[in-house]
């Protein structure tokens, strides 16, 4: 449509960081707008930018930890089922669409994670690594290009840049290859780190979930070896 290849041009042209923070001065706007207009009782609490952002951190971190040490992972944490409780608690509602992951999913999971977080090696080897941890995982793809599957990864969990704003590169990149399979376990993490994203961005916070993650992927590693 006309509307969306002018929002299309528009961030081409001034970035995706100073996009964020455009839409996050109109988060802010609208919040105090609010509460301009709507009567507060003494118990209700208005959070700042940076305790929200601090609150959705920690719901990040919650779901690292969810997907290696708990029984189930919840695929579902949109905005609905996030509450504030009293006692500025946080609550987590709505698992309906969980899944239980294996130790083979986990260990797939937890490796691209860290390979989507090697900062040391070169930009060649590293891209190695993670599409062969991209195909560990069980995804399938048509022609089982390794670039297409390490672009791919760092779209699922690694923080937004402005290629994703290139029409051309990414019709490119998706012309190259097509996923076949997508195991369960891994659209949900991928879901869920997408939802995440989306309300961090809200608040001008582009976010690796790979790299908050990351940590307890590692820890699940070494409290579970590969039996050579």
């Amino acid at each position: 449509s006309r509307l969306l290849g002018a929002v299309r041009w528009v961030l081409s042209f001034i970035g995706l960081d100073f996009s964020l923070r455009v839409f996050g001065w109109l988060a802010e706007t609208k919040l105090w707008l609010q509460r301009l207009v709507t009567r507060k009782s003494s118990t209700d609490r208005i959070f700042s930018k940076s305790e929200l952002q601090e609150i959705l951190h920690l719901v990040l971190e919650v779901h690292g930890f969810e997907l290696f040490f708990s029984p189930y992972f919840n695929g579902d944490p949109h905005p609905g089922n996030i509450l504030m409780m009293e006692g500025d608690r946080i609550g987590l509602i709505d698992f309906g669409q969980c899944v239980a992951l294996s130790e083979q999913d986990k260990r797939g999971v937890a490796e691209l994670l860290l390979a989507l977080t090697d900062d040391k090696a070169d930009r060649k080897a590293a891209d190695a690594r993670i599409a062969k941890a991209f195909f560990d995982t069980g995804i399938r793809t048509k022609n089982s290009d390794p670039d297409f599957a390490a672009a791919l990864a760092k779209l699922m969990f690694c923080r937004l840049t402005a290629d994703v704003l290139d029409r051309q590169k990414m019709h490119a990149l998706f012309t190259s290859d097509k996923v076949d399979y997508f195991p369960m376990h891994v659209m949900m993490a991928y879901r869920t780190s997408m939802l995440l994203r989306g309300l961090c961005l809200v608040l001008q916070e582009n976010v690796s979930t790979a790299h908050a993650w990351a940590p307890w992927a590692e820890k699940w590693l070494k409290a579970h070896p590969a039996i050579e």
